[in-house]
């Protein structure tokens, strides 16, 4: 998660590994062609530090499925 300037405004951004995290906490679907494409750009150590703050049954999860 990042604030971006634009303009006189900060704009907020959210990273590829709190995407992923946030598309399956809301239970949102995820395609086999979609997890293709994005788990060779995630960051593992930033997704393991975003991870920290789930509990450990969603965590399990998340780390089984990126």
């Amino acid at each position: 998660y990042a604030q971006v300037p634009d303009g006189r405004f900060f704009l907020p951004y959210s990273d590829i590994e709190k995407t992923m995290i946030d598309l399956m906490a809301y239970h949102q679907p995820i395609s086999e062609q979609f997890l293709r494409t994005v788990k060779p750009r995630l960051d593992h150590a930033q997704l393991a530090r975003y991870l920290r703050s789930y509990p450990p049954g969603f965590r399990n999860k998340a780390i089984r499925l990126l």
